[in-house]
């Protein structure tokens, strides 16, 4: 943890009355083994690239067998549709969405309205985390409804551009004025921007 530049652990998030954790874009699993080693019970990663899903699951399966883990093969966004994600054999973890058809592969957005009917999640005693190289603005927009019903912890990195962090507070303030909002992190990960 001491080595990630990524802060999920603040003293003002109550850990011991989570029930469940959605981790959005959960590249090598470093939210969800956290959220593990916090006690929360049911794990939902959203991952679009296949080898890290495939990973994901072998990791929680051979040392996390009692919990409830499930790995959604997909990415998150504002609307339900197919996209293409590039990648890089370099540095995975930096997919994005693209309209390039090179070096692509098509994946299946969902909603995180979608993935609360499909994994029946009722109440909004949770978290969810995303770091989804600059798709959290739209992936915000397809979470309105439970932003607005059920009104979970949201950690959502900014960092991917300089204005991100003031489009995610205004998405997120118009679903539900009741979020309060905290800066926090790192910003602009490679550079600095003006």
């Amino acid at each position: 943890f001491n080595l990630n530049p990524h802060s999920y652990n603040f003293p003002s998030i109550d850990f011991e009355n989570i029930n469940w954790a959605i981790d959005g874009g959960a590249c090598e699993g470093f939210f969800s083994i956290f959220a593990q080693n916090a006690n929360i019970n049911k794990i939902i990663a959203i991952e679009p690239i296949s080898e890290l899903k495939d990973s994901l699951v072998e990791t929680f399966n051979n040392f996390y067998p009692d919990r409830e883990f499930k790995v959604i093969l997909g990415a998150l966004g504002e609307k339900e549709e197919k996209l293409n994600i590039s990648f890089s054999a370099n540095n995975i973890a930096e997919s994005k969405f693209t309209d390039n058809t090179n070096n692509t592969r098509e994946v299946d957005v969902y909603t995180l309205d979608k993935i609360f009917n499909m994994e029946d999640i009722k109440d909004g005693s949770g978290i969810i985390k995303m770091d989804i190289e600059g798709a959290e603005m739209d992936a915000l927009k397809g979470a309105v409804n439970v932003m607005k019903k059920y009104k979970p912890i949201l950690l959502v990195a900014v960092y991917h551009s300089y204005m991100n962090a003031i489009e995610c507070r205004d998405i997120i303030k118009q679903a539900n004025p009741e979020y309060k909002i905290e800066f926090r992190g790192i910003h602009s990960y490679y550079k600095n921007e003006p």
